[in-house]
């Protein structure tokens, strides 16, 4: 896929999250698109993971996990005997996550952010703060388009 077919995409990702898509869903729904990835289940199955995996608890990206699943709507495994697959995709996911933590330093939301999302406190201080805009935003677009690389050159 060539860059400006990848910017459309990743617009699709910062726009869903602008308009309130949580930052999992926004590049599932992203990635798997760029892909021709189409499911009910999108975007469905990433609402837990905004905020860190489980909902605010703030452990993984959401936006690294959205991608992740994409991934694995794209090229994750079928079938259990078959170590060789699991391993060519184990080394696909090292890949996004090692760039995204090279990139931002982190890859658990709590640090990425710097507040607590599971907490009232924290909550208030990442919508006065504009995190969602400063920050966020950016997790968004890199692990969108990371996702779409990696998946366009396969």
């Amino acid at each position: 896929m060539n860059d400006k077919k990848t910017d459309e995409f990743v617009k699709i990702a910062e726009n869903r999250f602008n308009s309130g898509f949580n930052c999992a869903e926004s590049t599932l729904i992203a990635v798997t698109s760029a892909m021709k990835i189409e499911s009910d289940m999108f975007p469905r199955i990433a609402s837990g993971f905004g905020g860190g995996i489980i909902s605010r608890y703030g452990s993984i990206c959401g936006a690294l996990s959205g991608t992740i699943m994409a991934v694995g709507a794209f090229c994750g495994r079928d079938e259990v005997n078959n170590p060789e697959e699991k391993e060519k995709f184990y080394n696909l996911i090292s890949i996004i996550v090692e760039d995204f933590k090279n990139k931002f330093g982190f890859i658990e939301c709590k640090n990425l952010i710097g507040c607590d999302l599971h907490t009232e406190e924290g909550r208030k201080r990442f919508y006065v703060e504009k995190i969602h805009q400063k920050k966020c935003n950016e997790y968004v677009k890199f692990a969108a388009r990371k996702g779409i690389g990696i998946l366009s050159s396969r």
